[in-house]
């Protein structure tokens, strides 16, 4: 799951950094992310969430709460 979609980066294997990446560098809600939490706390498959994704998950500044 990815909380934002941010990067301060330059890696030459990603696609964050180039051009044709015209995607809004946004963070995630913490009304959406509390959406997704409570509802994937009931499904058995999922035991574990990892925050990553294209953005780099320190930058979201809600992370630690």
């Amino acid at each position: 799951m990815a909380t934002t979609n941010t990067c301060n980066a330059a890696c030459n294997f990603c696609i964050y950094p180039k051009e044709e990446n015209n995607l809004p560098k946004v963070t995630m809600s913490m009304d959406l992310y509390r959406k997704i939490i409570d509802e994937a706390k009931d499904i058995e498959a999922i035991s574990t969430i990892a925050f990553s994704a294209l953005g780099e998950p320190l930058l979201d500044r809600w992370l630690e709460e």
